[in-house]
């Protein structure tokens, strides 16, 4: 969390992975794509670091991309 400045945002968007097929992405793309639930990536977050009070999840109209909005509370 030292890279955001008191109030700051980081906006972090995950696909659900009960939502899709990631087969696609693993033929076209030179990497693996790593798969999530809600749970893991919160669970990943607090690893970092970073608490679910910092964390406000979203969804798109799809349901499928899960966006996680941090803020940094003020240290006031």
């Amino acid at each position: 969390m030292d890279l955001l400045k008191d109030g700051g945002r980081m906006i972090l968007a995950f696909k659900n992975t009960n939502a899709y097929d990631k087969t696609q992405y693993d033929w076209i793309c030179d990497w693996q794509f790593v798969q999530r639930t809600k749970p893991e990536v919160l669970d990943l977050l607090d690893n970092l670091g970073i608490g679910v009070d910092m964390v406000t999840t979203t969804r798109d109209q799809s349901g499928i991309i899960l966006f996680c909005e941090i803020t940094r509370r003020s240290m006031d």
